[in-house]
């Protein structure tokens, strides 16, 4: 319970939750999880890739990334990552 509100607290600052399942909170991830799939793929055919998300405030860039992350990390990849704001 700790865990969830820990999280519920999270999505309402705007902050990220390294700790919890983000796809369980989402509603229609398929084809998110769907296109993260295919960028796997491509990946692990071509070795590397490169993906720029943009969007106004509040429309999931940093949602997506999140899931990205998830399973890639799923998936055995290693996992970096920078911020520039």
């Amino acid at each position: 319970a700790r865990r969830w509100r820990k999280a519920f607290e999270s999505l309402r600052t705007g902050l990220s939750l390294p700790t919890v399942e983000l796809r369980q909170l989402a509603v229609g991830i398929a084809a998110i999880e769907q296109r993260v799939r295919n960028l796997l793929d491509d990946v692990a055919k071509v070795g590397g890739r490169s993906l720029v998300l943009r969007g106004a405030y509040g429309r999931g860039k940093t949602f997506c990334l999140e899931v990205l992350t998830q399973m890639a990390l799923e998936s055995g990849y290693l996992v970096a990552s920078t911020e520039i704001d």
